[in-house]
Formats: structure tokens, C-alpha cells, sequence
């Protein structure tokens, strides 16, 4: 009710300010998913004008609040065009100032009568819903945001409990960002703006060394089983003279990519399984083959190397996991689910290489 009502003295501001009409309106409901949209608990009121700017918005918020300290009553009128003396009624309130909207013509009025809801001296609209009974009851009206739509402009208010719980909301965050970032409410832009540089540069920093190691261990598995001793950079560790598996945990796609560009580059030759699952640790085992807790686990998996045998190889890989995958001559990519399916696709892959006569 402090909402709808709410929205009846914003609207009639809106039109008293600006000449505005409204278009439409939305009560949004106290859902946390909309907090994503911006519409979060608010009435969404859609006003007839192409823009609106911020001096405006902030003009229309204190003329409403200064409506609702006016205490007007709200009053509800119930009127029958089938009897003289309302009929005359409703033709005093079409010209009245504060009437807004349009009167439907009798014999589309359902249940034969007309609810309109009267704010004192400010605005009379027809109107079913639920509302206060006085503006002083809303309590306070809060803009919370403005968009461009349609020819039109939404704005976005809150009312009354509403409004109070989303300032406490807001001072409670602002509490915890002052503690976190150990600086007062005024500094916390600044604040903000130097982290996300900061993390910026750091994952401009980090995408650099990560394509530096790549390259280290593509080349040291080019080297084949006595090349360098790469048991840092990946565990399991299975190669032959002219294979490798590697399985590297935390890793993505991108990495393995590098990695096996490198390993190829150095070694024409080598046929290559690269592996990784964030759930595994540096000199970790390979899993057990039971199906368990590990079940969930995702499993990004690359093959590389001569085309015509990575298109076999890879789809036996795939078909051990019971996943897919595909990819372009020389190139086969695919994701699984279950850590446990680990060992098949190792020991699949070796049956490929093998087959196919590579020590």
C-alpha cells in the first residue's frame, strides 16, 4: 500500500513538474534475483517524456516527499452512473485540476460502479488497488534510479519500509567496505578504482608468465622422458619417445593450448594428452575407478599432435570419459565429468599411440 500509494503522488508530481503523463507502472516484488535488473522491491513508473535529467529527478523526489509530509488524506470513491447524483459527481471531478486519466464510459465499468481513489487536492484517479490513508503513512519516497525506454523514461522509486530497508542495507554494506578497505565511506570510489587496476594489471601479469610456462613445459615434454625433469609442471607425468600425457592441475584450455603449440613446435612428431581438473593436487595419485565423490569433478582434456592419429586417439580419449569433444586436423578438445573416468582415458590414449607403432 505505501508503494501504490506512493506511485500516485509521483505520478501526479511528474505530470505537475513536467507535464508528464504516465505510460505505465510496476510494483516489483522483494526478490533478490531482481536486484540484478535494478528492480529490486521498486515501483518501476514509466513517464511520457524522452528524458529526464538529474536535477529534474532530484526536483520531482523532494516535491513528493514534500507531498507526503502534506499528510492528505486518501480517500476511495465509490461512485454508480446509474444514479443522477453520481453521475453529476463524476462530472464535477472531470473538471476538477487533479483528475487525471480517463472515465470509462458506463457500460464498461464492470459491476456496474467506478472505484476511484481521491489524494487530497493533488490527484483523483480511477484505481482498485489497496493504498494508505494518508500520504504522511508513506512515510518517505526515495529515487533509486532512471532509464531511457521507448520513447520514455522509467523512473525507479521505493516507498516507506521499503526505502528503510534498503538504506540499511546500504549502511550495513558500507560499514563492512569501510572495514575491508580500511578507508572512509567518501574514499571508497577511490578505492574501488585502484583495486580493479590493480587487478587488471595483475591479470594482464599473470596471462604473461602463464604463456612463459606453457612454453617451459611444452618444450621440456618435447624432450621426452629424460628432458628436464618436469614433475613440477604436471602430475601424472607418463611419456614415451614419442609421446606424453600430461596432467596439470588448475589449468584451462588456453594453457594446454600453449603447451602442446610449444611441445609441437619443438617435436613435429610428438602425440600429445594434456589433462586438467582444478580438484587435483601437485603429486596427487590418479583416482581410484570407482565411481565416488569425485563424480562431480570436470575435466578439460586436449589431444595433439598428427592429425590423422589425434582423430582416433581423441575419440577414443572421448569415449573413456563418457564425454565429447571435437576440434580441427591435429587438434582434439573435449570436457567430461568424473575424476574417476581418469585412468580409462590414459590407458585409451596408450592403447592409441600404441596401436599406431609410437615407442
Amino acid at each position: 500500500m505505501q508503494q501504490h500509494t506512493g506511485q500516485h503522488v509521483f505520478s501526479a508530481v511528474a505530470d505537475l513538474l513536467l507535464g508528464a503523463d504516465t505510460a505505465s507502472w510496476e510494483l516489483h516484488p522483494l526478490d533478490p534475483e531482481m536486484h540484478r535488473s535494478g528492480d529490486y522491491g521498486c515501483v518501476a513508473v514509466d513517464l511520457t517524456v524522452p528524458q529526464i535529467s538529474a536535477e529534474q529527478l532530484l526536483e520531482l523526489e523532494a516535491r513528493a516527499n514534500a507531498e507526503l509530509r502534506a499528510l492528505r488524506s486518501v480517500t476511495p470513491l465509490v461512485l454508480d452512473p446509474r444514479v443522477a447524483a453520481d453521475v453529476e459527481r463524476m462530472e464535477s471531478l472531470r473538471a476538477d485540476p487533479v483528475f487525471r486519466g480517463q472515465l470509462p464510459p458506463p457500460e464498461k465499468i464492470k459491476g456496474g460502479k467506478l472505484r476511484l481513489i481521491n489524494v487530497e487536492r493533488l490527484d483523483i484517479n480511477a484505481c482498485g488497488g489497496t493504498h494508505v490513508r494518508s500520504t504522511g503513512e508513506v512515510q518517505l519516497l526515495k529515487v533509486v534510479g532512471a532509464e531511457r525506454t521507448r520513447g520514455h523514461t522509467r523512473v525507479r522509486v521505493m516507498c516507506g519500509g521499503r526505502a528503510l530497508m534498503a538504506l540499511g542495507g546500504c549502511l550495513t554494506r558500507e560499514a563492512a567496505l569501510t572495514a575491508k578497505l580500511t578507508c572512509p565511506p567518501v574514499r571508497h570510489e577511490e578505492m574501488v578504482d585502484l583495486l580493479l587496476r590493480d587487478r587488471r594489471e595483475g591479470s594482464k601479469a599473470r596471462k604473461l608468465l602463464s604463456a612463459e610456462l606453457a612454453v617451459h613445459v611444452g618444450r621440456a615434454l618435447a624432450q621426452g622422458p629424460d628432458g628436464g625433469g618436469l614433475a613440477a609442471g604436471g602430475v601424472p607425468l607418463q611419456s614415451g619417445q614419442s609421446w606424453a600425457i600430461l596432467h596439470r592441475q588448475s589449468s584451462d584450455l588456453d594453457f594446454l593450448s600453449l603447451v602442446a603449440t610449444a611441445a609441437l613446435e619443438a617435436a613435429s612428431g610428438l602425440q600429445l594428452l594434456l589433462l586438467t581438473a582444478d580438484s587435483t593436487e601437485p603429486g596427487s595419485v590418479l583416482p581410484s575407478k570407482r565411481a565416488g565423490a569425485e563424480d562431480g569433478v570436470e575435466i578439460t582434456f586436449l589431444v595433439a599432435g598428427r592429425p590423422e592419429l589425434v582423430k582416433s586417439a581423441g575419440a577414443r580419449v572421448a569415449e573413456a570419459f563418457g564425454g565429447r569433444g571435437g576440434g580441427r586436423p591435429g587438434r582434439f578438445q573435449g570436457k567430461a565429468i568424473g575424476l574417476f573416468r581418469l585412468s580409462a582415458a590414459v590407458q585409451a590414449f596408450r592403447e592409441a599411440v600404441l596401436a599406431a607403432g609410437l615407442a
